[in-house]
């Protein structure tokens, strides 16, 4: 039995529980409604047939005390009240809002919901879905323990929230690992949609496996689905990237013929194909087509034909598409410069290369290092050696961090003005910031060392690479 000192202490205790509880959000509504009338005698019976264990356990949570079976020993005269009184207003709101005790409970202390495997499932798949429709999921692991997550759920998510999480792994090019969950679901019984399918089939046509791309058509077509733009372009994707130009020609017509009518994606993939195998003239011509067809084309299009012109040297015509396509309302970006700046400075054209720059700087199009890197380059084979320090001395400024390239061309400009001490700090320099010299830098820095009768320090070089990782070739 308690001593008279420790009941004391313990009604202390419990008042301040108590008094906690009151001033919480959830007291303070059951507060407000004590002070309405209710029907006394049918609270009382209500709150007297729920355990008293159960009860005080819940106010236990709330409040924050250590131990529940204290509440209910303590003073009990105490606990019954408080216990009795937090029933009463419980019930008040039960019959005011017509839902069951149980549900308000629920509601009010924020817990039973919260709790429930079903409501945990709910909040989950919305962080998935949301997570894959705002792309910001890129973490491949995070990702496979979601999926992991979700094939052990019960009941199963529906084949949409799969899709969901098939299409974001794709999209980070993880594609053995799609068509494995695949199979996972699959072998679960779950029936694959269109979507599902086309995810399937993007991802063999990646692996470069056209005819199991090929076969998911036929199980499209066995399940009674109607393959969809999406299903044809993935198709002609696949068959582009094997360099199958004409077979994709054929597909395209018929598309036509079954009477689905090539999109701007459609017309954009062929485009790169052709640029790819080296058929820039017939990509223009095809572009050419879609503008007569009225296809929405987007920067994605020019940008591969621009680009495929200055490879081939044909900047002139590059500049002219370039003029054709702001006058449709398309406006360059960081790409579009890009491929132009280094063709154009692969002919030493710097007046036009010149324009391109503060073009960029008017629109806001800030270089990167890419950009940065074709002008040290170039600069440097120019012999302008201090405009290319300069150049690099902009990039540090702006925190553009040089890259291997970058660090490369810099090296090579020092080496042909034979300026080999220089070349030497930039290789230390590039190692020192944490930017790993390549096969490339080596072979500028030995060959700088050779033309300028450095042979000892050439052949030092030449037995540092293997320790490097290089891997030496005739």
């Amino acid at each position: 039995m308690a001593k008279p000192g420790q009941i004391e202490a313990g009604v202390t205790g419990e008042r301040k529980n108590i008094r906690k509880f009151r001033e919480s959000p959830y007291g303070k509504k059951l507060d407000e409604e004590l002070s309405e009338p209710y029907d006394k005698s049918q609270s009382r019976k209500d709150a007297l047939s729920f355990k008293m264990a159960d009860t005080s356990r819940e106010i236990c949570e709330i409040t924050d005390a250590l131990d529940a079976a204290r509440i209910t020993t303590v003073v009990i005269g105490k606990v019954v009240f408080f216990q009795f009184y937090f029933l009463i207003k419980l019930e008040q709101l039960r019959v005011r809002l017509l839902k069951p005790f149980h549900a308000l409970y629920s509601t009010l202390t924020g817990r039973e919901n919260l709790e429930s495997p079903y409501q945990n499932q709910i909040q989950f798949l919305k962080s998935v879905r949301d997570q894959c429709n705002s792309r910001s999921l890129r973490n491949v692991d995070h990702a496979l323990n979601m999926f992991d997550k979700m094939l052990h759920m019960r009941p199963l998510p529906s084949i949409d929230d799969f899709n969901h999480m098939l299409g974001a792994i794709a999209r980070l090019k993880h594609y053995p690992e799609v068509i494995s969950l695949y199979k996972q679901i699959e072998s679960l019984g779950i029936s694959p949609s269109v979507c599902t399918l086309n995810t399937l089939m993007n991802c063999f046509c990646h692996l470069n496996h056209l005819d199991f791309g090929f076969s998911v058509l036929a199980t499209i077509l066995k399940l009674g689905y109607q393959p969809n733009h999406i299903t044809l372009n993935n198709l002609i994707k696949g068959l582009c990237l094997r360099g199958h130009i004409a077979g994709a020609v054929r597909l395209v017509d018929e598309m036509e013929r079954k009477g689905y009518q090539p999109n701007a994606f459609t017309c954009g993939t062929m485009v790169n194909g052709l640029c790819k195998i080296g058929e820039t003239d017939m990509a223009i011509r095809l572009l050419r087509n879609m503008e007569e067809g009225n296809f929405e084309l987007d920067m994605i299009a020019y940008n591969t034909i621009i680009d495929s012109l200055c490879k081939d040297r044909l900047v002139t015509e590059a500049l002219n598409l370039l003029s054709k396509m702001k006058s449709k309302g398309i406006l360059p970006n960081l790409v579009t410069y890009n491929s132009l700046i280094q063709g154009l400075c692969n002919f030493g054209w710097w007046r036009e290369a010149t324009t391109l720059l503060n073009e960029m700087a008017q629109r806001k199009v800030m270089p990167n290092v890419l950009t940065l890197s074709i002008l040290v380059d170039t600069l440097c084979k120019e012999g302008m050696l201090k405009e290319a320090k300069e150049v690099f001395g902009v990039m540090i400024q702006r925190g553009i961090e040089p890259n291997t390239v970058t660090y490369s061309c810099l090296i090579d400009g020092y080496c042909l003005q034979n300026k080999m001490d220089d070349a030497v700090k930039t290789f230390n320099m590039m190692v020192e910031r944490g930017c790993l010299p390549n096969l490339i830098s080596y072979n500028i820095l030995i060959n700088g060392y050779c033309k300028n009768k450095g042979i000892d320090e050439a052949m030092h070089l030449f037995r540092e690479m293997p320790n490097k990782g290089m891997i030496l070739t005739l």
